[in-house]
């Protein structure tokens, strides 16, 4: 009774958070449009004074004003290489290659006057950074330039609000399974409860609709975490249209349910060739239970660094250092695991380990890097 009690509990929280993100939805479709394009204001500091800037020139740094009105509601900056964003001569951040959109009102609230610059390691050209103001589609447009689609933050929208109804349906239809797969106690302890059927029966349909949904919520990451990549990646879907991003997720879902059956064939062999049968099931379903929770885990931080409006850069740099202590900690516990629910050697089981962990994962890093 009690873990149904705790269901209808998550149900709600799921339906409330389902509200709050198709709220924020229509919060976020505010309607805006260009009211003035700020590349015909660019200034160069030569000879001690400002100079008018034209693309004929050669400079790594360019200055413009923003005077804040009824109209201006937003400054935002596009740019296809890495840079600096200083205002009144403090810098503000470094940006890799990507959009960025401050409020004007809250700057104009902070500083007296609005001088920015922006200084790249590389020569400015033309269309490589673009700079307009922003203004509601109600307000009257000074400039009637054409608005830059929202194509690909109507793409993760939609993922995310997918993904969502696709952990309420797994609730709803197999509660028991996703607390399975939710329990970091579980996935930590030492000891392995016998006769879980959702351990036992790894290939049962219920298990392979829950290894979907992981391979989705992967793919999601995956492309979330290289928006704005300074490399010319094939994940970075910041310039793809909504169709592109959508096809793009699914590939990288399908890549990655790819890996996850070479994955299960090479524990069976192993598992066969080391005579480990009865580990071969909780070992593949820990694994798929670790990949869930830190994927979880890395939603949240994600939000919280883009709430509080943290570099890029510092979310990967934490990210990747959160894997390493994670992958470090599975690998100690699938050794415990095994070493508590077998009775074989030391030596043995360190050198199953090594065939189907730690060899397998130095080989994916090498290929990664």
């Amino acid at each position: 009774m009690l873990i149904f009690a705790t269901l209808e509990r998550v149900k709600k929280v799921f339906f409330v958070l389902f509200l709050f993100s198709a709220s924020f939805l229509c919060v976020a479709q505010e309607q805006l449009s260009v009211v003035k394009n700020l590349n015909e204001d660019w200034q160069v500091y030569k000879n001690r004074k400002f100079q008018q800037f034209n693309f004929k020139q050669t400079t790594r740094t360019v200055y413009f004003k923003v005077n804040p009105t009824e109209d201006a509601k937003y400054l935002v900056v596009n740019s296809k290489m890495a840079f600096s964003l200083f205002l009144n001569g403090q810098l503000l951040n470094n940006y890799d290659r990507q959009n960025t959109k401050l409020n004007i009102d809250s700057l104009s609230k902070r500083y007296k006057g609005l001088l920015f610059s922006i200084h790249s390691s590389q020569p400015i050209t033309e269309g490589a950074i673009s700079t307009f103001i922003l203004t509601s589609k109600n307000a009257e447009a000074e400039v009637d330039l054409e608005r830059r689609p929202n194509s690909i933050s109507d793409f993760f929208a939609i993922a995310a609000l997918l993904l969502l109804m696709g952990v309420s349906f797994l609730i709803g239809t197999r509660p028991i399974l996703v607390i399975d797969y939710l329990n970091p106690i579980r996935a930590f302890s030492i000891k392995e409860r016998e006769g879980v059927l959702t351990s036992n029966r790894i290939t049962s349909s219920s298990n392979i609709l829950f290894y979907i949904f992981t391979c989705f919520l992967l793919s999601f990451l995956v492309l979330s975490s290289q928006i704005g990549s300074s490399s010319k990646s094939f994940l970075d879907v910041s310039n793809n249209t909504f169709g592109e991003a959508f096809v793009k997720w699914n590939l990288i879902a399908l890549v990655i349910f790819g890996i996850f059956v070479l994955k299960f064939i090479w524990l069976a062999l192993f598992s066969f060739s080391f005579a480990l049968k009865g580990g071969f099931h909780f070992h593949f379903y820990n694994f798929i239970r670790i990949l869930v929770l830190i994927s979880i885990l890395l939603v949240i931080i994600s939000l919280t660094f883009y709430i509080v409006h943290e570099p890029q850069s510092l979310y990967l740099k934490f990210t990747n250092y959160l894997i390493a202590v994670t992958v470090a900690s599975w690998l100690i516990v699938t050794y415990l695991k095994l070493l508590a629910n077998s009775t074989f050697t030391f030596s043995h089981l360190f050198f199953y380990l090594c065939a189907t962990e730690i060899i397998p994962l130095i080989l994916f890093v090498k290929l990664i890097s």
